[in-house]
């Protein structure tokens, strides 16, 4: 089947859009390109983790977004990776991003995110929104066309896509260890679980457990097979998350695949014509924490670790929804 074609892109103007203006409540056409919103918010409210038990996170002061369509756009054409990947067959959509993972020693120093000892080890947690075209998709992001029934193959794609891609690519994992991991979505031990809908802040949201589901690391063990410059984008990457441990502390090759487990909030609504787009919209928004299971594997006080680990994070990610984002939910 050949690519659908995808809705057109924003103009060159568009792209030059000036962010601190947009921050400030002038017109969206003004941000800078990657600068996101979510719920119309240009400065995400990061969500912090510090904690005696499990240390403490860093993230990013402001909403990433990356538009997922066949253009090269900024940051060293990600988006086009991940429609190539993912959703070659999908009209586009963009994708907002406020993450958190495990804070580096110091300023350019090692982090804990590339370390397979640590319980950091490929983790993230924090929230997106995505946006999808009305029309071009007949449904929101993440659920059937009725509205309650969860697309799971949605959530997966969009979940893979974070870690191979908008992640570890752009860390600088290559090409060949990312594609192994890619496909298929569900591996023979994953498991996708819908717990219900939860009251959060006098709103219903619908709860996703993903388990199991393998991706790309970025563990490197500073011999064999490297790292990949992408341009200056990748040292970013690398300072943001932490530089790469650079010695062998496991056995496995380097990028070794990760079994994680992900506990996600989610909702949609649909929007007007005043979104990114300039089209009615379907906006669908995502918070959660996750896990990786490699760390549960080596005993049953890890696996108590990893579990509690993760309620901190889903802890950190509520108190932001109730704060910030009281008015999401269905």
């Amino acid at each position: 089947m050949p690519p659908m074609n995808k809705s057109p892109t924003p103009s060159t103007l568009q792209k030059a859009r000036i962010g601190a203006a947009a921050a400030l409540g002038f017109p969206r056409w003004l941000k800078l390109p990657m600068v996101g919103d979510v719920d119309n918010r240009f400065a995400a409210p990061e969500v912090q983790l510090k904690d005696p038990r499990f240390g403490e996170s860093q993230g990013l002061p402001f909403v990433m977004e990356v538009p997922v369509d066949d253009e090269h756009t900024p940051p060293a054409g990600v988006g086009k990776k991940v429609d190539d990947a993912f959703f070659q067959h999908k009209s586009r959509l963009l994708f907002n991003v406020s993450f958190a993972c495990g804070k580096p020693q110091g300023l350019l120093r090692r982090g804990v995110y590339g370390d397979p000892r640590s319980i950091w080890f490929n983790v993230f947690f924090g929230y997106y929104e995505i946006d999808v075209e009305q029309r071009a998709w007949g449904r929101p992001f993440g659920y059937e066309a009725d509205g309650t029934t969860i697309h799971w193959d949605d959530v997966l794609r969009i979940g893979k896509s974070d870690w191979n891609y908008f992640s570890n690519w752009m860390y600088g994992v290559p090409d060949a260890a990312i594609d192994k991991t890619n496909l298929p979505l569900r591996g023979p031990q994953t498991t996708t679980t819908h717990l219900g809908r939860r009251d959060i802040n006098g709103r219903r949201w619908d709860v996703l457990e993903l388990d199991m589901v393998d991706v790309v690391s970025a563990y490197f063990s500073g011999s064999g097979q490297g790292l990949v410059d992408r341009e200056l984008w990748s040292f970013l990457w690398r300072a943001s998350y932490g530089f790469p441990l650079g010695k062998r502390v496991v056995d496995e090759e380097n990028f070794f695949a990760v079994p994680m487990k992900a506990r996600l909030y989610m909702t949609f609504r649909p929007a007007k014509d005043d979104n990114d787009f300039g089209v009615p919209a379907y906006q669908t928004f995502l918070f959660g924490g996750t896990i990786n299971q490699r760390y549960s594997a080596q005993s049953p006080s890890h696996r108590d670790t990893n579990e509690a680990f993760l309620q901190a994070q889903l802890a950190a990610v509520e108190d932001v929804m109730k704060r910030h984002y009281a008015d999401l939910g269905f």
